[in-house]
């Protein structure tokens, strides 16, 4: 039984977000490899057919795919493994999903021919994963045939363990497809293959491709203190693991201001930081045993928050986050089942962003340059922007944009309570225009001209200036030499003229007072 795709299901588009080039239906067949799509018709044993024995392209007559996977080294067809077939519909990726059949072999049906396709190839029991960027050209009334050798997949047998030594049951037991360091620098890593633990507490997880994993346990109620990371080859297994769980505990906790009430609403991150240097080796050489990730948690209406499951082998360092008070890092010890926060209170850099006629101005981007770097939001709908509280909030300077109106700097400050809030008017900005002429005063059509400011700040709030605002691209003089830049913030400019093969020519302290800017070429 074949799947069928519909016109409407399935566009013809060209699939740019997956890349590669198409194998044209119409030319003579080709010897597949594990990075080639085959062809239409073709012959996959190396020979090659004429363009003439193929069959005639019919728009309205169906388009098959063949897809064939077998394993490197054995020639045994790949059974069960699942893959995408990717595409783009009206500009948004679209996809579908299938399984290979004991044989290795799959064929599907498209409706209508002419499409064009990607192959994504996930993680099997006994294949690793492999995305295939190239693309087929699907063409009506013939079969297009892929055949792929894939990899072999490395194995992760073991079992997983409470504290006490008793085997775990129904524990989720994933692998990410990274090192440790990896992880730590990632808020959300993906997990490429999971399983569950059976009844004994044992796991097994097949498909992983060569390179670095970590596995990582849990259930309910329990610490996933100990995980695997290691180095995995084609086709390799790492048995009889021990991930250790042990019982957490219930941490309970309050936020508090200088007056000694409750904070809502502040998050709280607990957790052992540098996962990676909290490990041991085991009989793998490749393999160490890390420690766990952190936990999140909100205070409510009183400051009240709870930290569930956490070990009482290890300190934990916390983190807490809230707009109107200053960051708090501090630790707790191992074994301790409270913990009081005492927050002090800073300020909030607030404002609005309005136009020359008092109009809010939504999505208005506010960067913040300071000795920590530059973060930036966005105004709301009422033109209202907040960056939280901070001890960051010396010698700060606020650099606001929008398409459609000019740039606005505020030089340097301290925030204080005083100085809040800001008030940011954007106006239409400058506009520069002007004409590139050669030496008889002729105008000159298709000259590059290149506009650069001078910064309203200097030395390192310059150097953390956003670079998109360091100066403009390029734009061409048009058919009377003539050339305008908008939306420039209010300064000084500098102005280039650039031909190829000759000198290029620059007009400096150029301003909105400017008189005429004419820029003679050489």
């Amino acid at each position: 039984m074949h799947k069928r795709f519909s016109r409407t299901t399935l566009a013809l588009v060209l699939l740019t977000a997956f890349g590669g080039a198409c194998s044209h239906a119409d030319s003579p067949s080709q010897t597949t490899s594990a990075n080639t799509f085959g062809s239409a018709d073709g012959a996959q044993d190396g020979s090659t057919s004429q363009a003439s024995e193929l069959p005639p392209i019919n728009p309205q007559a169906p388009a098959f795919l063949e897809v064939s996977f077998t394993i490197k080294g054995t020639g045994q067809g790949a059974a069960e493994v699942p893959f995408e077939i990717r595409w783009e519909e009206d500009g948004k990726p679209s996809s579908t999903s299938a399984r290979t059949t004991p044989d290795g072999t799959r064929r599907i049906e498209f409706e209508h021919g002419s499409r064009l396709v990607a192959l994504v190839i996930h993680p099997s029991a006994r294949t690793a994963p492999s995305v295939y960027r190239e693309s087929a050209l699907l063409m009506g009334g013939r079969t297009h045939k892929i055949h792929v050798e894939l990899d072999a997949g490395g194995v992760v047998s073991g079992v997983v363990l409470d504290g006490a030594g008793k085997l775990v049951a129904d524990a989720e037991v994933g692998a990410f497809f990274n090192d440790a360091e990896g992880l730590d620098n990632d808020m959300s890593p993906r997990v490429d293959a999971f399983t569950h633990s059976d009844a004994q507490g044992r796991f097994r997880l097949g498909g992983l491709p060569s390179g670095p994993f970590v596995i990582e346990a849990s259930s309910p109620g329990l610490v996933a203190v100990w995980r695997p990371v290691g180095l995995m080859s084609n086709a390799r297994e790492f048995s009889d693991l021990e991930v250790l769980l042990e019982p957490g505990h219930v941490v309970y906790g309050q936020a508090m201001d200088s007056n000694e009430n409750g904070v809502a609403d502040v998050l709280i991150t607990a957790g052992k930081p540098y996962r990676r240097v909290n490990r041991r080796p085991t009989q793998y050489p490749e393999v160490f045993m890390n420690g766990p990730r952190a936990c999140l948690a909100r205070t409510d209406a009183d400051g009240l928050f709870t930290l569930q499951a956490v070990p009482d082998s290890q300190s934990w360092n916390i983190n807490t986050k809230h707009p109107r008070f200053l960051p708090l890092r501090t630790s707790f010890d191992a074994g301790q089942t409270d913990v009081w926060l005492q927050l002090l209170e800073g300020v909030a850099l607030t404002g609005s962003v309005h136009d020359v006629r008092g109009q809010a101005i939504a999505g208005a981007q506010i960067w913040l340059l300071s000795t920590s770097g530059q973060n930036s939001v966005f105004s709301d709908k009422n033109g209202d922007f907040l960056f939280p509280a901070s001890d960051q909030q010396r010698d700060v300077a606020p650099l606001i944009y929008k398409q459609g109106y000019g740039m606005a700097f505020l030089p340097p400050m301290d925030v204080t309570a005083e100085t809040l809030p800001l008030a940011i008017v954007l106006d239409g900005g400058v506009t520069l225009r002007g004409k590139v002429v050669d030496a008889t005063g002729t105008a000159v059509s298709g000259v590059s001209v290149r506009v650069a400011g001078n910064l309203p700040v200097e030395g390192y709030l310059a150097a953390l200036m956003p670079e998109r605002f360091l100066d403009r691209d390029a734009v061409l003089t048009a058919a009377d030499g003539t050339f305008e830049f908008q939306e420039l913030y209010d300064s000084v400019f500098t102005i280039t003229a650039r031909v190829a093969g000759q000198e290029a020519v620059s007009l400096e302290g150029v301003s909105k007072t400017s008189a005429a800017i004419v820029l003679t070429l050489k």
